[in-house]
């Protein structure tokens, strides 16, 4: 791989780690939240509502942070793979810019756009 050098990818490797020990870290709060949580017989309506509703944002969290950790583990296959940084939709570079601030990005800026616009929900609509 051209563009990146060792110790860039290894900067970025670094950033992949940080955020797979910040995505643990808010799974194990995530879990001592739900497990404080209490069990049997709900009072009153809000106790519902509030019960569903928290059960509802704690299984979105669960679901976003085993994305992200998917997204990380592709990311670190494209680094052994030499294909890190490299736009799967085009093949040109991906800015280091880009990177720096999204680790496991694997569409350059322009592509991801295109990605965005053919895949955003009102898209379907």
């Amino acid at each position: 791989m051209d563009h990146l050098s060792e110790q860039a990818i290894a900067a970025l490797a670094r950033h992949l780690d940080e955020a797979e020990a910040r995505i643990g870290k808010e799974l194990e709060t995530a879990q001592r939240a739900s497990s404080d949580l209490p069990v049997g017989e709900v009072e009153d309506e809000a106790d519902v509502a509030f019960d569903t509703e928290t059960k509802a944002m704690g299984e979105a969290m669960l679901q976003r942070h085993l994305a992200q950790l998917r997204d990380i583990a592709a990311a670190r296959e494209r680094i052994k793979a030499g294909v890190y940084g490299v736009c799967a939709d085009c093949g040109s570079e991906i800015d280091y810019a880009r990177l720096e601030a999204y680790p496991t990005a694997k569409r350059c800026t322009a592509c991801q756009r295109h990605h965005e616009r053919l895949f955003a929900p009102e898209a379907a609509a």
